[in-house]
């Protein structure tokens, strides 16, 4: 009994070993087993992207082309109603969203232009500024990426005495010294950043006026003015300076 069952025993491992080896084999790369079938399967599943035939390209830039005009057409009008309602600003931004997508538009950039000289000719005021006080007060408040327009008239007279080196009169700090790459003598502005708290920040760089110049703050700030002379100079007499655009003084203060 004892015979039989241990032989019973390894006839019964030999079957189950045959039968994984089977297995094993039947699970190798290159064999034709149930492994290779799900492969090639898979391999047979992938499909290329699809492409538009031309008759669908064309109806494609059919529709396009009628969504553009459409959209022309109605940023024209809405631009149209913005300046009636005097909000210049936007109807100029509608107008530029439109050459975005045909720059060739006919009387666009005319139109622009236009809105431009409302915006610097606006909110205009005048003031007489007394070279003799250096930057004196600020002339008004700027404001970020808008636009303000400076025209300047009048004669004035200046004197200095001072011991010079050959390197002349020190530029650098617009404060005590003469400004840095502005003409000696010429009008010239300078912004003075403020916060949400109107909190003043860091000056700006000079920027040289002369008669007439359009500038486009970077930060809103408190505009000032002031003759480029040296720190010894004594000045006489006024320039009067006309301001535009997007600047508030006290003179174009609402109550």
């Amino acid at each position: 009994m004892r015979f039989l069952s241990v032989r019973s025993l390894f006839v019964g491992l030999s079957l189950c070993t045959g039968t994984l080896l089977a297995l094993s084999v039947s699970e190798v790369p290159g064999q034709t087993g149930t492994a290779s079938k799900s492969k090639k399967t898979t391999a047979g599943s992938k499909k290329s992207a699809p492409q538009a035939s031309p008759a669908q390209m064309q109806e494609l830039e059919v529709r396009a082309k009628k969504a553009r005009e459409q959209y022309i057409r109605d940023a024209f009008d809405l631009s149209r109603e913005y300046e009636q309602a005097g909000l210049l600003e936007e109807s100029k931004s509608m107008l530029q969203s439109m050459l975005r997508l045909d720059g060739d538009l006919p009387g666009v950039k005319e139109k622009i232009d236009q809105i431009n000289e409302s915006i610097l000719s606006r909110n205009d005021s005048q003031i007489d500024l007394d070279v003799s006080k250096g930057w004196g007060d600020p002339i008004g408040r700027v404001e970020k990426d808008r636009p303000v327009r400076i025209k300047s008239a009048g004669t004035y007279k200046f004197s200095a005495q001072a011991t010079l080196t050959p390197l002349g009169y020190p530029s650098g700090d617009p404060v005590k010294e003469m400004a840095r790459g502005v003409t000696c003598g010429a009008l010239m502005a300078i912004i003075v950043p403020i916060d949400d708290r109107g909190r003043p920040g860091k000056p700006g760089q000079p920027i040289e006026i002369g008669a007439e110049k359009e500038i486009t703050p970077r930060e809103t700030g408190l505009l000032f003015l002031g003759v480029n002379t040296p720190p010894e100079h004594r000045s006489t007499g006024k320039l009067t300076v006309e301001l535009s655009g997007y600047v508030q003084t006290q003179q174009t203060q609402k109550p």
